[in-house]
């Protein structure tokens, strides 16, 4: 009798189980208020805030210095064009930032996204956790003018295809009512975030 040995080496993660992993890892739900995924993140807006100078700041006098630098240069006429459209262009951007948002906080930690361009949520039911089992099921969505769900299939990029998610899901989204909109029917989806027991 001979013996043969073989080296086998460790199979790679495929980039989809990486993907996975790191899908997992980063959703655990944080809260039951849904988002939408198509809703624009205003996380820089904090950074354009003035920063007020210390305290012990004296402001410089600098009347006399502003009329010898006019003296000493004179700016044509396109230049001076050029800046004031900048300095428009840089109000309105200042005044869009200064305005408070009315979006709801777009927080992705939740057991239930949408993505509907143009759309909010007036009502999205809350998954209750009636399985064995837990996953995500994506359901695509139709949504009327009046912002009824009216149509809703199993969308196969689902992490589960347990029958019971899939008509608990389906079940869900049939009863999410949407704001109204100017299209006669919109596509969407509503991606729910159900957690075993």
């Amino acid at each position: 009798m001979a013996e043969t040995f073989y080296e086998i080496e460790p199979a790679e993660t495929l980039p989809e189980e990486e993907n996975i992993e790191k899908e997992s890892s980063l959703e655990k739900a944080e809260t039951n208020q849904a988002h939408n995924q198509n809703q624009k993140r205003e996380v820089f807006s904090q950074a354009y805030k003035r920063i007020a100078p210390p305290e012990d700041y004296i402001k410089p006098d600098i009347s006399n210095a502003d009329h010898a630098l006019k003296s000493k240069t004179e700016t044509p006429e396109k230049d001076s064009h050029i800046k004031e459209e900048e300095r428009n262009a840089f109000s309105k951007i200042n005044k869009l930032l200064k305005t408070p948002s009315e979006k709801p906080s777009n927080n992705a930690r939740s057991t239930v996204h949408y993505s509907l361009v143009n759309r909010k949520h007036k009502h999205l039911p809350i998954p209750i956790y009636l399985c064995e089992e837990g996953g995500k099921i994506i359901i695509n969505i139709t949504v009327n003018a009046s912002g009824k769900v009216i149509d809703t299939s199993y969308n196969n990029a689902s992490s589960s295809s347990n029958k019971c998610l899939i008509d608990s899901a389906i079940e869900y989204a049939k009863m999410a009512i949407f704001n109204s909109g100017s299209k006669k029917e919109q596509l969407g989806t509503i991606t729910f975030y159900f957690e075993g027991k």
